[in-house]
């Protein structure tokens, strides 16, 4: 079940990319889309509840996340957004790496940091190679918040407890991240960044699978140390007796 943030963020997206698919085909990749007509005349008519955010390029609500309809994201947008993901991931690794304790868990995590630095590699490659220039949206911000604060809650951890609370950021922030991607994919104009965004949100899916895998085989050896435990408690109780 998906927490009430990553939903949230779910149907800020889905706004976005409804806005962008309605206003399809008016511009090259760079040009940002409003969202709807109906969109506009309503933030038009809410001017007082709306801030212009120059540095990102777009017009955002001040408030609440889900009144984002007049948003709207360019392929430099995405690009920022992607990043700013990507970065949160290689930041949850390097703390399970500085204080792990299982040799399955700390390889994996060995390799969500290769896989990352590869992806953003890739963006940087694509980025360079279509001349686009990323531009950070109001957005990742609270992509960032949300992502942050998982990482945070595992620097408390050391050893078993920190291996963990890996597993359990890395299902909600990869799964976060796949999400993302894949819709940010239908948002992004050109079809190299669809493309990219498309395989990467593939890449990640497969790293929240593997994360689940692990987490499965963590419940299953404590589930089979408690029974070994009780067992060897019930030996012990009938010796006593006899």
């Amino acid at each position: 079940m998906r927490s009430p943030s990553r939903s949230k963020f779910m149907i800020a997206l889905s706004f976005v990319t409804l806005g962008v698919a309605g206003a399809c085909g008016r511009g090259d990749g760079d040009t940002r889309v409003p969202a709807t007509a109906a969109t506009q005349t309503t933030a038009t008519a809410n001017d007082s509840a709306t801030r212009a955010d120059s540095a990102a390029g777009e017009v955002a609500p001040e408030s609440s996340a889900t009144k984002v309809a007049g948003r709207w994201l360019s392929d430099a947008n995405a690009l920022a957004l992607f990043s700013t993901m990507n970065a949160a991931q290689l930041a949850a690794a390097s703390v399970e790496l500085g204080g792990w304790r299982s040799d399955t868990v700390r390889a994996f995590a060995a390799s969500v940091a290769r896989n990352h630095a590869a992806l953003q590699h890739s963006a940087d490659s694509l980025a360079a190679r279509l001349g686009i220039q990323p531009i950070t949206p109001a957005l990742a911000a609270e992509v960032s918040a949300t992502m942050q604060a998982q990482i945070d809650s595992m620097r408390a951890y050391r050893g078993e407890q920190l291996d963990r609370a890996f597993l359990a950021q890395q299902l909600e922030g990869q799964g976060l991240m796949s999400d993302y991607a894949g819709q940010l994919s239908g948002v992004a104009q050109r079809p190299e960044l669809q493309a990219f965004l498309a395989s990467a949100a593939g890449s990640v899916a497969s790293e929240v699978g593997t994360a689940r895998a692990l987490q499965h085989g963590l419940v299953v050896a404590d589930s089979l140390s408690a029974a070994a435990a009780a067992d060897s408690a019930a030996k012990r109780a009938s010796r006593r007796k006899h």
